[in-house]
């Protein structure tokens, strides 16, 4: 019997994919963080660039490290006076690359991870909401 034939329930699976582009990581760590305390179990995932850092970070830890090793590592990057652009590659930032000092200031990031965290009780808001009816 194909797949397509097949009339049983799959089991509910989430995946979550996270892409590149700079300060957005800190968006997606707000999200992270909510998906985590609303206990929602993430089995796949996959990004680029600033994503694959946060995939690597998150799921590297154990569940009760995720969001504390997120915290650290934008903490680390946007200390008074770290550049990423030049932890990162200067070379990229000469050809007009994302990475750009006042993406990562410390109000900035925080900014997008609320942003961030916002989204994320929005969705889970309306999937609760469909759920119901």
């Amino acid at each position: 019997m194909t797949d397509r034939h097949n009339t049983e329930a799959k089991p509910e699976r989430t995946a979550f994919a996270m892409q590149g582009g700079g300060a957005i990581g800190a968006f997606q760590a707000g999200i992270l963080e909510t998906l985590h305390e609303a206990n929602v179990t993430i089995d796949a995932c996959c990004g680029s660039s600033i994503g694959v850092i946060n995939a690597a970070i998150f799921f590297g830890n154990p569940p009760s490290c995720r969001v504390d090793r997120l915290k650290a590592f934008y903490h680390s990057v946007s200390a008074p006076g770290t550049t990423l652009i030049v932890q990162i590659d200067y070379a990229a930032s000469q050809r007009g690359s994302h990475f750009k000092d006042a993406q990562f200031s410390p109000a900035a990031i925080q900014t997008h991870w609320v942003h961030g965290q916002e989204a994320a009780k929005a969705a889970l808001k309306r999937m609760n909401e469909q759920d119901r009816h």
